[in-house]
């Protein structure tokens, strides 16, 4: 089980890709987590390994901190493609453990098949018609299937991720109501970065 926690972003994805690679649990967590609410999430998950940037990092509970993994220990390997894993994942076999939000006590680890995450990103390809032209805003935090679903979906299929590190909910309406003055919204949308 390797813990991201980590904000959106390149590093998020390549942290994501390499933990897919290595055929480890993926364990998205909010980097937001403080206190008792990140401890009791690492006491759950018993992670083996956490992907965090250094201000993230040094919010990890004492038992935890030598497990962190700087996203510049992170390195592409020299290799123009990338073999097949052999024998792949299983449909039954986890993906990963995606967290409750706590809202009705300590938060919980839902285990998810790869599965139930191929056929959730399908529903974007064959519901959604998500495709190589589009472009999707990603500003919502991927520590949610449905955040970071849409992101590898244009991965999938070659489209563009529009990043955002996270939403201005005081402007977000206000925002997407310009953008739909300025771009299409929906099939071959556009939207801009704001760090």
């Amino acid at each position: 089980r390797v813990m991201l926690l980590l904000p959106n972003g390149a590093t998020w994805l390549r942290a994501w890709w390499g933990v897919t690679l290595l055929e480890a649990v993926v364990v998205p967590a909010n980097p937001n987590l403080r206190g008792i609410l990140l401890s009791d999430i690492c006491e759950l998950v018993d992670p083996t390994a956490i992907v965090a940037e250094e201000a993230e990092a040094q919010l990890l509970p004492g038992s935890h901190a030598g497990l962190r993994v700087g996203p510049a220990e992170l390195t592409a390997p020299d290799v123009d493609e990338i073999a097949d894993l052999d024998p792949p994942p299983a449909p039954w076999d986890i993906h990963c453990m995606l967290m409750t939000s706590g809202t009705t006590g300590p938060s919980k680890a839902s285990l998810t098949t790869h599965a139930y995450v191929i056929g959730f990103l399908d529903w974007y390809l064959d519901d959604c018609d998500l495709g190589p032209d589009d472009v999707f805003q990603a500003d919502m935090p991927w520590f949610h299937l449905s955040s970071f679903g849409p992101a590898v979906q244009m991965m999938r299929v070659g489209g563009t991720i529009a990043l955002r590190t996270k939403p201005e909910m005081a402007s977000y309406w206000t925002t997407a109501k310009e953008d739909r003055k300025k771009r299409r919204v929906g099939k071959e949308c556009r939207s801009r970065w704001s760090p």
